[in-house]
């Protein structure tokens, strides 16, 4: 191939340019132009259609599960490149703070250094770490989606309290739920999970958390409500509280409403007459009468 300055080269249909005595094709010169324009374009994107990163990954990754894309999404605040609200080496201001007065709130409804713990969506265990230097031994179980994100929470604990302590962090599967629900947890929170949870995967989540609330758990479930579901990102949504009410009422659960001083909705199993109630679907004197008679 032969070109000169301003010439076009017939097989590439480019105009090519001379530097140091050879050929130089334009695209070199347009990446730093065209780079800020694409993420321009995709903010605008975003702005309009909230989940548009999600799509186009899931177009790339067929087969594949959005919890996938979460934990890809956060790679770089695991291994610190990115600063993060939760998950990482490295936090955004104030969230250390945060975490603790999370802490505190939780310990103020009843839990004591003796209670089995089961931090739900624990992350990069910022909040799960209070919780370890707090209870007893063997006392703290830390659940989530992905074992990256488990190893780099166990990574950002000291030698010493991973051994004095044994902290368990399991990947969420049917066979950890199992696992963990048979030593009989007394208290469960979830804590920046739920907003991430998509709408048409929240009776999974309820479910899930079924397992360990039946064995006697009360829950603490920490949420971003709003009158509908809302979609606020590719991974971030505000929930319509009728609608959790509902997919937790459907795995034998009741989940309360917020109030005032209060962050969180906890969750409890119903009892076997509130459940078959529950599941009489719309109201059904006859049915309810007969049975509490």
């Amino acid at each position: 191939m032969t070109a000169e300055f301003g010439r076009i080269d017939p097989e590439t249909a480019q105009v090519y340019e001379f530097q140091g005595g050879r050929a130089v094709s334009p695209v070199a010169h347009a990446k730093p132009v065209l780079f800020p324009v694409k993420r321009a374009i995709m903010r605008a994107l975003k702005s309009q259609f909230p989940r548009i990163s999600y799509l186009i990954w899931a177009r790339r990754n067929p087969g594949r599960t959005f919890k996938e894309f979460y934990a890809e999404s956060v790679t770089a605040a695991l291994v610190g490149k990115k600063q993060h609200a939760s998950l990482g080496p490295v936090l955004k201001t104030g969230r250390n703070e945060t975490a603790l007065r999370t802490f505190n709130e939780l310990v103020a409804q009843g839990i004591s250094p003796a209670d089995t713990l089961v931090d739900y969506g624990c992350g990069t265990l910022r909040v799960g770490r209070p919780f370890i230097e707090f209870l007893e031994p063997d006392r703290y179980i830390g659940m989530d989606i992905d074992q990256r994100i488990l190893d780099v929470g166990r990574g950002n604990l000291p030698a010493e309290l991973i051994e004095s302590k044994r902290p368990l962090l399991e990947v969420i599967s049917p066979e950890s739920l199992n696992r963990v629900a048979a030593k009989r947890p007394k208290w469960i929170f979830s804590k920046g999970v739920l907003q991430h949870v998509p709408p048409d995967e929240l009776n999974e989540f309820f479910e899930n958390l079924a397992h360990l609330v039946r064995a006697g758990a009360t829950a603490f479930v920490f949420a971003r409500c709003a009158e509908e579901s809302t979609t606020l990102s590719a991974k971030t949504w505000l929930h319509d509280l009728d609608q959790l009410q509902a997919a937790a009422t459907r795995h034998g659960m009741a989940l309360d409403r917020p109030a005032k001083r209060r962050k969180f909705l906890r969750l409890q199993a119903l009892s076997a007459a509130l459940l078959t109630i529950a599941q009489l679907g719309p109201p059904d004197l006859a049915g309810i009468v007969s049975l509490l008679a």
